[in-house]
């Protein structure tokens, strides 16, 4: 892995960040309380950057599958809707008590859920189109910290500080599956989109116990939610986990202030780096899987290139 550019215009913690499906854009979420817009291809910020209207540090920021949308997700309580071919606001969704965690799209975009952390503790589901609230779930004990949409649209994963996984319906509001992954919380979770099975899934997740943990999600079986691999190799807290395009490589970011990329055929580690001086806060994958980009309360977001070793070529 080789750095190609570092990215600095935060004047705060670099929470987390995302590439467009459709662009070479990349949106980093500040907890100086702004979302900046950068060009992936030549590190630079766009004219149109930063993007202000949040109120309290921005935890998320993820565009639609389809590009057209940017979700911001802040401890204001609010998540904020931003066109990307004006980068303006063009809504908000309010509901949380305090701090929304993060926020993802479904699939097909008609969707966003978004977790609720500071004492808030709840999953909510959102209309895109409409802006509204269609459900609330109140299953976990303490704060949300990450959801994600399975590829069949319904499912969703969840994951708290206390540790627990829990499998929803987005639209019944029905508990499948709850079950204890993480010591001292689970702190992101991915599923992966490649499997067309309505039944079958593979999650990844991470949390504060230092662990990379894969989980076969099997809908028809007894056991629904099965441990698979448990990877190690980071030395502290791991904080985000994001799947490559070809869904051969899972890259993590840690407290340890590295970056591992892991093989998922065989759970080794592919590459390691120190990536910045202070924690990673969130790293992921490039839609073509040539990069990564990285971003830590350092201040930073750094690019990196996977070519020079042909890891994903």
């Amino acid at each position: 892995m080789s750095l190609l550019y570092v990215c600095q215009g935060h004047d705060g913690d670099v929470n987390y960040c995302e590439w467009s499906p459709v662009s070479p854009y990349i949106a980093t979420a500040g907890g100086d309380k702004v979302i900046r817009i950068w060009n992936g291809c030549t590190g630079q910020e766009l004219p149109q950057s930063p993007l202000r209207g949040h109120t309290y540090y921005v935890n998320s920021c993820v565009f639609s599958p389809n590009g057209d949308l940017l979700a911001s997700s802040s401890s204001d309580g609010s998540i904020k809707l931003w066109s990307t071919t004006t980068w303006k606001c063009i809504g908000s969704l309010i509901g949380h008590k305090i701090s929304v965690k993060m926020c993802c799209f479904s699939p097909d975009g008609s969707l966003i859920a978004s977790a609720g952390g500071g004492g808030d503790e709840s999953l909510r589901i959102w209309d895109a189109n409409a802006m509204t609230c269609i459900n609330t779930f109140d299953k976990h004990e303490c704060s949300v910290n990450c959801c994600s949409f399975a590829s069949v649209g319904w499912l969703l994963a969840s994951g708290g500080s206390s540790g627990e996984i829990i499998l929803s319906d987005a639209f019944s509001n029905r508990c499948i599956k709850k079950m204890f992954a993480h010591d001292m919380g689970v702190s992101w979770l991915q599923f992966a989109l490649t499997y067309t099975s309505e039944t079958i899934f593979l999650l990844a997740s991470v949390g504060l116990d230092d662990t990379v943990k894969l989980w076969n999600v099997d809908l028809s079986s007894k056991a629904i939610l099965k441990l698979g691999l448990t990877l190690q190799g980071h030395s502290a807290a791991v904080y985000s986990c994001h799947f490559s395009p070809d869904f051969k490589y899972l890259v993590t970011g840690s407290a340890d202030k590295s970056v591992i990329v892991w093989s998922l055929v065989d759970g080794r580690v592919v590459n390691k780096i120190d990536a910045h001086s202070r924690y990673v806060t969130f790293c992921c994958f490039s839609p073509c899987g040539k990069k990564i980009a990285s971003t830590s309360n350092d201040k930073t977001m750094k690019i990196w290139s996977l070519e020079p070793k042909g890891m994903m070529l």
